[in-house]
């Protein structure tokens, strides 16, 4: 292989089609017109239950990272996975298992396509819960309480967005100039959500976004250890 050719084909048998070692900056660099890398994985799925620690890593891209991301993606996308047939986009695993952080933008975006069958819609986000004990728990009429006060003026809340679309969810925390961190106690924190997105008004101006504050329970005290 020369250090310039049209193309190289790796046809094996082999454990590793290319490797090279660490006296380099970059490990790999290409370039596509249309993709720039395309990893494929076609050995068998793992087995249902296995221990994920004694199974060989089995993905189409694997990144791992010593004190630096495994995988960073930029771009209008920064990264975008697709699962096929009930499948997973994008796995993530580790203490905390994702990350994401918008610099212009919301940190987090989920959209969900209606059903193909019945086309109803579907959620955007799904939760799987936490099994706790049942036992001793009962039920009770909260009373939620909305913001008012020094903060609100004409039905403004000082440093909700004025842009926003429409199921965003904001979470805020007060904060006191004369206190190094936000306060505390009940209602210094509360949760937003846009019900109406910022948009242009025949007079060129805009309107701004509308939102409502989620109004939430009774504060509960976590169980000590």
């Amino acid at each position: 292989m020369t250090t310039h050719d049209n193309s190289f084909t790796a046809d094996g048998p082999n454990v590793v089609a290319f490797d090279n070692g660490p006296n380099f900056t970059v490990g790999v660099r290409v370039v596509g017109q249309e993709l720039g890398v395309h990893g494929r994985c076609i050995g068998p799925a793992p087995e249902e239950g296995a221990d994920p620690f004694t199974q060989p890593i089995r993905a189409g891209v694997w990144g791992e990272g010593f004190n630096n991301p495994g995988v960073l993606g930029t771009g209008p996308i920064g990264v975008e996975g697709i699962g096929d047939s009930g499948g997973i986009g994008v796995h993530a695993e580790g203490y905390t298992g994702l990350e994401a952080r918008g610099t212009d933008g919301p940190g987090g975006r989920f959209r969900a396509d209606p059903d193909r069958h019945s086309h109803r819609p579907r959620a955007q986000v799904e939760i799987v819960p936490t099994r706790v004990p049942g036992g001793g728990v009962y039920s009770y009429t909260a009373s939620p309480q909305e913001w008012g006060g020094l903060r609100v003026r004409r039905n403004i809340v000082s440093d909700l967005p004025f842009e926003g679309q429409v199921g965003e969810l904001l979470l805020i925390t007060l904060e006191d100039a004369d206190l190094p961190e936000p306060l505390t106690g009940p209602g210094a924190t509360s949760l937003w959500l846009c019900v109406q997105p910022h948009r242009l008004q025949p007079d060129g101006s805009y309107a701004a976004a509308k939102w409502r504050q989620v109004l939430l329970g009774s504060v509960m005290q976590g169980d000590p250890i």
